[in-house]
């Protein structure tokens, strides 16, 4: 039985820092410039900024959190 608040969480830190490392890489790099494009034309607010990596990470904690939740109470149902 899965806990789906806490799968939730841990989706959406993971997705979340994953945005925000993705931009700062391509920030002070150069690196990951065409995903953070892609990640502009879904987020909205988003840019490649630091203040826009930190939108897309409050972004991609609240879809991983939203998605890793219903995944967690879409397991228990099946699992009983």
């Amino acid at each position: 039985m899965l806990n789906p608040k806490s799968l939730g969480l841990a989706g959406g830190l993971t997705l979340g820092l994953f945005i925000l490392v993705v931009t700062l890489l391509s920030i002070f790099v150069g690196f990951f410039d065409p995903m953070v494009i892609f990640f502009g034309t879904f987020l909205p607010l988003y840019s490649g900024g630091i203040i826009g990596g930190v939108i897309g990470f409050i972004h991609g904690f609240i879809i991983g959190y939203v998605l890793y939740h219903f995944l967690g109470v879409f397991y228990n149902m099946i699992e009983g």
